[in-house]
């Protein structure tokens, strides 16, 4: 989980584990703003990553207030992360 979650930084000492970021991004975005997007260089698995995760994920308060039959990206699945 990568972007600005109110203070998490690699300057500070300690540094975030996947725990520390996930609890933070759960804290801090309301569910039904939740998106999760697969970001990486070109030939690094990232298409095979974006099928598994729309495949396999749905944020369920999303899926709740959108409805059965919707887009995985109106279920929280991006196709990649909004800055590229």
């Amino acid at each position: 989980v990568y972007g600005n979650l109110g203070g998490l930084s690699s300057s500070s000492s300690h540094t975030p584990t996947y725990h520390d970021t996930c609890q933070r991004y759960q804290q801090l975005v309301p569910p039904l703003e939740r998106m999760i997007g697969c970001a990486g260089m070109f030939n690094t698995g990232t298409n095979v990553i974006t099928k598994l995760l729309k495949a396999n994920c749905i944020i369920p308060e999303r899926y709740e207030h959108y409805g059965p039959g919707q887009s995985k990206e109106s279920y929280g699945m991006r196709f990649q992360v909004p800055w590229g």
